[in-house]
């Protein structure tokens, strides 16, 4: 029970999004990998398909850029993603705007969206800073937007400092790329629903794309491995156990040890 709360309490933390069971993550699924990402074309195919879906958008976490000009250089994380994840979370930004699908276009993307924590630390919190370019990889980015707080450190940002416009041709050549691909199912529609559609469209899309030597393939799997997807909740791939933040871990280790003195306690009766 103490377990089973402790994991309640944190996924809780980690969707702070509108109506968040309807925000949800695509995977890339076989019989012998789970929780895998997509490579680029097939996201828009399933924009252009799939009818399960109010919105879809993609992303790829987790860029590394160098911030100089601010004090002391620092590496930041980024995730680049099209303008609809932003959008998808329903959260509106503590300063500016998030991004529009002409930022996504080449000589428009030398945008940014900071995240609270590093507008805070290496900005202080400057009122003043959207308009105002900032350098990363020795390369100005305009601050358009500063990201609210809570999105900081939920399954969707992974800790991200930066946020940067993005999209990935339909047709991806030999080295498409790998993406997450997310999604916000229609108000009418339920996740079962949604599921059944994909079931239908997934195979169809795997077998008609070119296969590429160049793909990224996972442990386990073949150049001619059977593909299929899942539609799942956002928060999922964190309750499996895998990419816990140190909050989850804290938790996880403060109901352990605290289940550890209950059953020590126990003993010490039992014996007594």
């Amino acid at each position: 029970g103490l377990m089973f709360a402790s994991f309640r309490m944190q996924s809780g933390k980690q969707m702070p999004f509108e109506d968040p069971e309807r925000f949800v993550r695509l995977w890339r699924v076989s019989k012998n990998a789970s929780h895998q990402q997509f490579p680029s074309d097939m996201y828009h195919e399933f924009k252009e398909q799939m009818e399960s879906y109010a919105q879809m958008g993609a992303m790829e976490p987790w860029s590394r850029f160098t911030l100089t000009g601010a004090g002391e250089a620092t590496t930041l994380t980024a995730v680049k993603c099209t303008a609809e994840v932003l959008e998808m979370t329903g959260m509106k930004p503590l300063q500016g705007r998030y991004f529009s699908k002409v930022d996504e276009e080449p000589g428009n993307d030398e945008i940014v969206v900071l995240s609270k924590k590093i507008w805070d630390k290496h900005f202080a919190s400057d009122p003043d800073i959207l308009g105002k370019p900032i350098t990363l990889n020795d390369k100005p980015y305009i601050v358009v937007g500063v990201a609210p707080e809570k999105l900081y450190g939920t399954r969707l940002a992974y800790n991200s400092d930066l946020w940067m416009p993005k999209n990935w041709p339909k047709k991806a050549g030999e080295h498409p790329a790998s993406i997450q691909i997310l999604a916000r199912i229609k108000p009418n529609l339920t996740q079962l629903e949604a599921q059944a559609e994909l079931n239908i469209i997934a195979p169809r899309i795997e077998e008609e794309r070119p296969r590429h030597k160049n793909e990224i393939r996972y442990a386990g799997t073949s150049e001619n491995e059977v593909w299929s997807a899942k539609v799942a909740p956002l928060d999922e791939y964190l309750n499996s156990g895998r990419g816990a933040n140190s909050d989850q871990i804290f938790a996880m280790v403060f109901v352990f040890t605290l289940m550890g003195c209950v059953i020590l306690i126990a003993c010490f009766n039992m014996t007594s």
